[in-house]
C-alpha cells in the first residue's frame, strides 16, 4: 500500500516569514490574560472556602510573580508567603498538612466564644494575644500570668489556659486557649486544579482571537 501526503510547506513558512513577533504578541497577551483569571478564580476560592478576617491582606498573597514577555512565554503564580510574624499556612491547604508550634512544644488554639475570640470572624484581642501573656513558674509548679491568667491541666488530659474573673468567691475561671501538639489543616483548595483548567480551556481561545487581531494589525 502507498500513501502519499502532499503538504504546503512551502506557503505556511511564507505566510510566517515577518509574523513570529505578531505571533509571540498573541501567545503574551493570552497568557497575560489567562493568568489574570486565575489569579481571580483563585480568590474567589478563597472566599468561598475561607472565613477572612484581613480580606485584602489574604487575597493579595495570591499573587503573580512573574508575566510573559515576547521573548519569555513564561507566567507564574503563586502562594506569597513572605510575610512578618508567624508563618503563612495558606499553600498548606492546597494538599492538606499540620501546623506546628512556632515557639515551645504546643500550638495555643484560642477558644471560640471566649473572651479572647469572642467570634469566629473576629480577631484575636491584641491584649490577649500569646506574645502578651508571658507565663511564669509559680507556686507549685504552677504557671501564672499577667491579667489574672494561668494554665491548668484539662479533665481530657491536656492543658488550657484560663483567666480569672471577677472578684472574691463569686470570681470564675474563663477559658481563654487550649493547647494541642499540633493542628491538622484539611485539604481544602484547589489552586493547581484551577490553574489548569482555566489554561486548557481560556489559553488556546485567546491565543486564536489575539493572533488574528495583530495579523490584521
Amino acid at each position: 500500500m502507498q500513501i502519499n501526503i502532499k503538504t504546503n510547506a512551502a506557503e505556511v513558512s511564507r505566510w510566517l516569514n515577518g509574523k513570529s513577533k505578531k505571533i509571540a504578541q498573541a501567545a503574551k497577551t493570552a497568557l497575560s490574560k489567562t493568568v489574570l483569571q486565575v489569579q481571580h478564580a483563585e480568590r474567589v476560592e478563597l472566599n468561598k472556602e475561607f472565613t477572612i478576617r484581613k480580606a485584602a491582606f489574604i487575597r493579595n498573597r495570591v499573587k503573580i510573580t512573574k508575566f510573559p514577555k515576547v521573548d519569555s512565554l513564561t507566567a507564574v503564580i503563586g502562594i506569597d508567603d513572605n510575610v512578618k510574624g508567624s508563618p503563612l499556612l495558606l499553600a498548606q491547604f492546597e494538599e492538606g498538612g499540620n501546623k506546628q508550634p512556632v515557639q515551645g512544644q504546643r500550638v495555643a488554639v484560642p477558644i471560640t466564644g471566649g473572651k479572647a475570640r469572642p467570634a469566629f470572624p473576629r480577631a484575636v484581642a491584641p491584649s490577649l494575644r500569646m506574645d502578651k501573656l508571658p507565663m511564669q513558674q509559680g507556686r507549685g509548679g504552677m504557671k501564672t500570668g499577667p491579667k489574672r491568667t494561668v494554665i491548668l491541666p484539662t479533665k481530657g488530659g491536656g492543658m488550657a489556659m484560663f483567666q480569672r474573673v471577677g472578684k472574691g468567691k463569686s470570681s470564675e475561671l474563663r477559658p481563654l486557649y487550649v493547647f494541642r501538639n499540633g493542628v491538622r489543616l484539611k485539604k481544602r483548595l484547589r489552586f493547581v486544579k484551577t490553574a489548569s483548567d482555566l489554561a486548557n480551556e481560556q489559553l488556546p481561545k485567546l491565543f486564536n482571537r489575539y493572533l488574528k487581531l495583530y495579523i490584521k494589525g
